[in-house]
């Protein structure tokens, strides 16, 4: 086989690859670390450097860089989870004074929201707030449900905090501990259902892993200078998305309790709650039996008639 004809054969197949990793966030840090490096070094040694490579040469060298991308995406996602927890605010036991401190304005915050919250509804019983007041008040309301409302649950980040509450809101209005009871709910949500909230998870995911490129593209500072507000803007940029993600993400968690927790009940033959204060006592079997296996005595399963 020719020389020209091999190359054109491996040329359209890595042509689908290019394709499938052009807009990945290691593509884009490896191109800006690329154009970094030329910028200190020049085109005409690009130019000299290519020219002086064979053409198997250079298509190996085309190879190498689609085999970086995709190894440096996979590595890179290994972290996802890491990236998120440090977001969240689960630092080290060394940086517990600045968590204590993080969270401390966390809580006056919290408290002065509070406040306004409170002023607005009590001056909305005796007069019409304008659309500035009433706006106000709807964000004051929207924050308010993204944060714990144990002060004891309290994270040092804002993205802690969104994450914490969603965690929360199950066990405070159900009774049901999300920990315990997710992995069996999750088996019996409908397809579309598991599907946005996947999704969802994703996008946060994604978020988290631009925001961790972003600072690592700081890295190309020492070949251009613009490496660095680059990098720090993207990372930015990411941690709003992230935000958004999250929200968006712990939204559909408390929507999925709100309307499937019933399905949980059912599909485990446990006896349905006729209203909040039995279904809280027959939440916390459920825990406790999806905890360590303990059944009361007394509990009557709830089973489907034949």
């Amino acid at each position: 086989m020719k020389t020209g004809t091999f190359l054109e054969g491996v040329s359209s197949g890595l042509a689908d690859q290019w394709i499938a990793n052009l807009l990945t966030p290691a593509f884009v840090f490896w191109v800006g670390g690329f154009l970094a490096v030329l910028n200190r070094l020049g085109l005409p040694w690009f130019r000299e450097s290519l020219n002086g490579l064979s053409e198997p040469q250079q298509m190996g060298l085309l190879i190498f860089a689609l085999l970086l991308v995709t190894l440096s995406s996979f590595v890179m996602q290994r972290f996802d989870f890491g990236m998120l927890r440090l977001l969240e605010g689960y630092w080290p036991d060394w940086f517990s004074g600045g968590r204590d401190r993080c969270i401390r304005k966390w809580e006056k915050h919290r408290q002065m929201a509070k406040k306004q919250r409170q002023g607005l509804l009590k001056r909305k019983k005796y007069a019409t707030l304008t659309s500035r007041e009433q706006n106000q008040l709807d964000r004051l309301e929207i924050q308010r449900q993204h944060f714990p409302r144990n002060v004891q649950k309290l994270m040092p980040t804002r993205l802690g905090n969104i994450l914490r509450a969603a965690e929360e809101a199950p066990l405070l209005r159900y009774g049901l501990d999300p920990v315990l009871c997710w992995p069996h709910l999750w088996l019996i949500l409908p397809a579309q259902t598991r599907s946005d909230v996947s999704t969802a998870r994703s996008d946060l995911n994604t978020a988290v892993r631009i925001l961790l490129w972003g600072l690592l593209f700081t890295v190309w500072t020492f070949w251009a200078w613009w490496a660095l507000p680059v990098g720090i803007l993207t990372a930015l940029i990411a941690y709003g998305w992230t935000l958004n993600a999250a929200t968006i993400y712990a939204d559909l968690l408390a929507a999925t309790f709100a309307i499937h927790r019933f399905a949980l009940y059912k599909a485990l033959n446990w006896p349905l709650p006729t209203n909040q204060t039995k279904e809280k006592a027959l939440a916390a079997q459920l825990n406790t039996y999806l905890a360590r296996g303990y059944t009361p005595s007394d509990l009557h399963y709830h089973l489907p008639e034949a």
